[in-house]
């Protein structure tokens, strides 16, 4: 983004109260009024890339605008932060940082989470305090009952029991909850008071954490040999942590900034999954809270979208080659079949092989399970094939969803249906793919209505109050006073209701952005890629990617329908989404 951006300053300066803050603060400091405009205009760009969460800076495009910012750095009375660029408008705390080196002007609270994040992993990865694998655990990782792991799997649980850090990146069906299971089995046999957090950026993630985990405890209790292998008493122990969000395990009410302090976090280890989904302030936030001996594992893939807040950070930790010895990437998924269509497209999609995307979309499906399962519809996206996907993807009980419907059937249904799209405006937006499908699914009479029963809900704002968070989803229902009642299911996997008059800001949510579905997965999944546009530019192969791999197989009823242009897919998967911070370049 340009940094002189074409404004009507009266205007802006009206509107924005940054903008006048800083042209007064720069005229005190007895800067020229042509340079105070102009500093506050570009402190007003930068102010909308970080708020709109685009990201942590604003990046310097022209030489111009650089030589001015270094001119006005070195010409104000400034205090200077020991090892980093030069900061200016006078203060203690300098509200600005100017990184001439890299041409990227940052908020002072920006540019020290950034600073101390890439310091406090580097330290981590780097420190000397790992411990050799003991034999009992060696034998726990290289058991084979009731489900082998395979040599990155168990690079990554000796990884886990011996180092104080441990980043773990793989795609879906990598074996990243499996490989959990092993070194919780590890962690505990060793140390039966071993204090384990496990946490995950939103409820629904923590959700599926804990029952991952549980499902693979049963299927070890259901086997003999298996049982001989890993005692009952210590798999009761790796699934006794419960799974939380990080706002709740930090301590955090609505926003990361909100909560004043930092406590720290009681532990032995501290795993974090979705990891992807974590913004620079939050993993801050995290970071900060460790106590010196708490062990860290960040769990997560590389190749999914930036978090929704600004800064892709988990993608810079794997990308950064001073944290190589503590990073273990794994690549053999058991969830795609390597020669099936959506594994071969998911790996092309990640490579940037626009042919090799062509190829998988053109070439006939090859088996009669693949006809059944995958729909890819190329070519105008007409209304008609809009509703039509709708139809198609959400069953019958979310159509038409009966008087007496239980809470816990409807929010499994709704879990296992979502239509995606990049956008959330226009005619292909989700905010459009919502009100068509409040017009085809929603009882008579209500579709004009704010909430109407059976309708799906996405939480938008955090409401510490009422525990719910920013993508949290439920469901509303009727109850039989006639009460319009939101339900959800809580970290717990308890369900909680709270009156539909009482929830905080929410929509609709038969469609949702690919950004919102991050951490969910869908067996029955349509995704509408649509036209170029104004928005090309965020169509990216990290969008596509993210996209594709929300879909689960799971059963018979399993259904993913791409309806997609097809030169708006193709030109995503060769654009690369760069990294929008620079996390280790101070460093």
């Amino acid at each position: 983004m340009s940094a002189s951006p074409s404004r009507n300053f009266a205007k802006f300066t009206a509107a924005d109260w940054l903008s006048g803050e800083v042209l007064a603060l720069a005229q005190r400091l007895g800067t020229p009024v042509p340079e105070s405009h102009k500093l506050a205009e570009i402190v007003a760009s930068l102010a909308e890339i970080t708020t709109e969460n685009r990201g942590t800076h604003l990046k310097i495009e022209e030489a111009e605008t650089l030589e001015f910012l270094k001119k006005t750095a070195a010409s104000s009375p400034t205090d200077s932060i020991t090892g980093t660029p030069q900061t200016f408008l006078s203060g203690k705390i300098t509200p600005l940082v100017l990184d001439a080196e890299n041409a990227a002007l940052y908020f002072f609270r920006h540019y020290k989470q950034e600073v101390r994040t890439a310091q406090i992993l580097i330290e981590r990865a780097c420190a000397d305090k790992v411990v050799p694998v003991s034999e009992i655990s060696e034998k726990i990782i290289a058991s084979e009952l009731p489900f082998p792991l395979n040599a990155e799997q168990k690079a990554a649980v000796r990884s886990v029991v011996s180092r104080p850090m441990t980043i773990i990146s793989g795609g879906p069906g990598t074996g990243k909850t499996t490989l959990l299971l092993r070194a919780l089995i590890c962690l505990f046999t060793e140390n039966p008071e071993a204090r384990v957090v496990l946490a995950a950026p939103t409820g629904k993630a923590a959700a599926r954490m804990k029952e991952s985990v549980q499902a693979q405890v049963r299927e070890i209790c259901s086997s003999e040999q298996a049982l001989v292998a890993f005692p009952q008493d210590v798999l009761k122990k790796a699934e006794s942590p419960e799974p939380a969000t990080l706002h709740r395990v930090l301590g955090i009410g609505a926003s990361p900034l909100a909560s004043p302090g930092v406590s720290a976090i009681a532990a032995d280890y501290v795993i974090a999954d979705e990891s992807s989904m974590i913004d620079q302030a939050l993993m801050f936030r995290l970071l900060s809270s460790l106590r010196a001996g708490t062990r860290l594992v960040l769990l997560g893939d590389k190749n999914q979208l930036d978090s929704v807040g600004a800064g892709r950070v988990f993608g810079a930790i794997c990308s950064e080659e001073k944290l190589a010895c503590a990073r273990v990437d794994l690549t053999e998924s058991r969830r795609f079949d390597a020669a099936g269509v959506l594994g071969r497209m998911a790996r092309a999609v990640v490579r940037g092989d626009v042919d090799g995307v062509a190829s998988a979309l053109d070439e006939p499906l090859s088996s009669e399970r693949e006809r059944a399962v995958f729909r890819f519809d190329s070519g105008e996206i007409s209304p008609e094939k809009l509703d039509e996907t709708l139809s198609e993807i959400f069953p019958e009980k979310l159509q038409n969803v009966p008087a007496d419907a239980k809470p816990e059937e409807m929010l499994a249904l709704l879990d296992s249906a979502r239509v995606l799209t990049p956008l959330r405006r226009g005619k292909f937006g989700a905010e459009a793919l919502n009100a068509r499908a409040r017009k085809l699914f929603a009882p008579t009479g209500s579709a004009v209505q704010e909430h109407f029963h059976g309708q799906p809900i996405l939480v938008t704002r955090n409401a510490a109050q009422e525990r719910l968070f920013n993508g949290d989803t439920g469901i509303i229902l009727r109850d039989a006073a006639g009460t319009l009642i939101a339900h959800f299911r809580g970290d717990d996997g308890t369900i909680r209701r709270i009156p539909a008059a009482l929830l905080p800001d929410h929509e609709t949510a038969y469609a949702m952005s690919i950004h919102k579905a991050q951490g969910s997965e869908f067996a029955r999944l349509g995704i509408v890629f649509p036209p170029e546009g104004s928005h090309t530019e965020f169509f990216s192969r990290q969008l596509l990617y993210t996209a594709l791999t929300r879909f689960r197989e799971s059963g018979e009823n399993s259904l993913l329908r791409l309806l997609f242009d097809r030169d708006s897919l193709l030109g995503a998967v060769s654009r690369e989404n760069p990294l929008r911070e620079l996390l280790f370049a101070h460093t």
